[in-house]
């Protein structure tokens, strides 16, 4: 996996910058309205549910010289060498990443994109975790949803491999620093 961190590590600002202009080229024309003013009263759950699918797919586009594919199955989202990876784009900087409640491959490719008022990236943390060397785990679906949630603990933090930005070490929990 350090070989993919290495070459996600050289490929990132290229995907930022691409994926930002992506959306830029494309918003209007999809929503009639501009990124930042479609976002302006939006949730960060209901803006990170149309960017997602269209992150995988842009990844692919980029990544796919590298080897990194979309195949979506049940609990991945990306082959790169045989390997599956569970892919999850958070857009909040909080610690914690959402998922729909299901078993995941053990590999995580954990990402976290903030945006500003102007709707340019303005930050990022990439990482990838090997879930199943972990102390870290998804919470259980509730009886009401079917949502989990994965927050990196503190002790595992020699077993992330992170990609862009920082892990900051708190007492529980780890704190992505973007960069």
């Amino acid at each position: 996996m350090e070989k993919l961190s290495i070459q996600l590590s050289s490929l990132w600002p290229t995907i930022i910058d691409g994926f930002e202009k992506h959306i830029e080229n494309i918003w209007t024309i999809v929503f009639f309205k501009t990124f930042p003013t479609w976002k302006e009263n939006k949730k960060t759950e209901e803006i990170t549910k149309v960017l997602s699918p269209m992150f995988t797919e842009y990844l692919e586009q980029i990544l796919n010289k590298i080897g990194f594919k979309v195949s979506e199955g049940k609990g991945f989202d990306y082959i790169w060498e045989n390997i599956l990876l569970e892919g999850k784009l958070s857009l909040s900087k909080s610690n914690s990443w959402t998922g729909n409640g299901f078993p995941k491959a053990n590999w995580h490719l954990l990402v976290k994109i903030s945006f500003n008022e102007q709707g340019k990236i303005d930050g990022s943390f990439v990482c990838l975790v090997p879930l199943n060397e972990c102390k870290s785990s998804w919470t259980k679906s509730g009886e009401k949803d079917n949502f989990s949630t994965l927050k990196l603990r503190t002790e595992d933090l020699n077993k992330i491999i992170s990609i862009v930005g920082t892990l900051k070490q708190n007492p529980v929990y780890l704190k992505p620093i973007f960069v």
